[in-house]
C-alpha cells in the first residue's frame, strides 16, 4: 500500500493553537440541501422498479464525480460568528464585525482590484479572510485554495488561488466578495475555502482519435448496470485524514 502524504498545518499563533478548529477533511461539511436530497426523481432514496424503468431518473446524488467535488480535499471554516450589515447608497462597502478579540478578516484596498470582474449580484468591494494555519505540502505538491465545490447557497464568493505551500512559509489571506444587498450573520463553522493539494508536473496536451468501436462498446458498457455504472465500473476511492 501507497504511504499517505501529509498535509500538516502549523498554529501561527495563540487563536490557532488553543481556540479554533484545524481544517477538516471535505467529508465533515457536506451541506444540509445535499443530505435532504432523495436518489431518484420520483422521491425514493432506493431504485423501485416499475413497467417503465427508463421512468425512473437519478438525481445528482447519485452523480459521482459530483459527490467527489463535494468530499475531497479539507475546509477552512469561520471560527466565529461574523455579523453583516448590507450596504445602503450613501455607504457602499458592507460592515463586517465580530465579538472575539482577534482578526477574521479585513477590507482590501480597492486599488488591488484593477480591473478585476465582480462575481454577478455580490458588492464590487473586496475583503480577505485571515487564515490563522501555516498550511505545508510535501515537495512538489501546491494547494488549489477555492470557492467550497457547489455552496453557491453561501453569501460571499471566495476567489480562487494556486499556491505553492511546500516553499511558501506564510499563512494565507483569501479574497472574498460578500453578496450584494446581504444581511445577517455567518454562522461559526461555515465552509470559506476548499484545499486541495495538487502534485506539480509537467503536462503537453496531445490530439487524437477514439479506437474504432469506441462508441458501440461504450454506450453498451455504461447499460450493464441499472444505476451507478460509473462507480461500479470506473470511480477511484479519494481518502482525505
Amino acid at each position: 500500500m501507497a504511504k499517505k502524504k501529509t498535509v500538516r498545518v502549523n498554529a501561527v499563533n495563540d487563536v490557532s493553537k488553543y481556540l479554533i478548529d484545524t481544517p477538516k477533511p471535505g467529508l465533515h461539511h457536506i451541506p444540509e440541501w445535499y443530505k435532504k436530497q432523495k436518489n431518484y426523481s420520483n422521491g425514493a432514496s432506493t431504485a423501485v422498479f416499475t413497467d417503465n424503468a427508463d421512468s425512473i431518473v437519478p438525481t445528482y446524488k447519485l452523480c459521482v464525480p459530483f459527490i467527489d467535488t463535494l468530499t475531497s480535499g479539507y475546509i477552512l471554516s469561520t471560527p466565529a460568528d461574523i455579523y453583516v450589515k448590507k450596504a445602503y447608497a450613501n455607504i457602499s462597502i458592507p460592515y463586517l464585525s465580530w465579538k472575539v478579540d482577534w482578526q477574521l478578516l479585513d477590507f482590501q484596498d480597492p486599488k488591488v482590484l484593477g480591473n478585476y470582474p465582480t462575481p454577478y449580484a455580490h458588492n464590487p468591494n473586496l475583503f480577505r479572510w485571515y487564515v490563522d494555519w501555516q498550511i505545508v505540502t510535501p515537495k512538489g505538491y501546491s494547494l488549489w485554495v477555492t470557492h467550497p465545490s457547489h455552496r453557491y447557497d453561501l453569501p460571499f464568493t471566495t476567489i480562487n488561488g494556486f499556491v505553492d505551500t511546500d516553499t511558501h512559509p506564510n499563512h494565507l489571506l483569501l479574497p472574498f466578495f460578500i453578496r450584494e444587498g446581504f444581511e445577517g450573520i455567518i454562522p461559526k463553522g461555515t465552509p470559506i475555502a476548499q484545499l486541495l493539494p495538487i502534485k506539480r508536473e509537467n503536462w503537453e496536451l496531445q490530439k487524437g482519435v477514439v479506437k474504432e468501436g469506441y462508441d458501440f462498446v461504450n454506450k453498451n458498457i455504461m447499460k450493464t448496470y441499472a444505476f451507478r455504472t460509473y462507480k461500479r465500473l470506473f470511480w477511484n476511492k479519494k481518502s482525505y485524514k
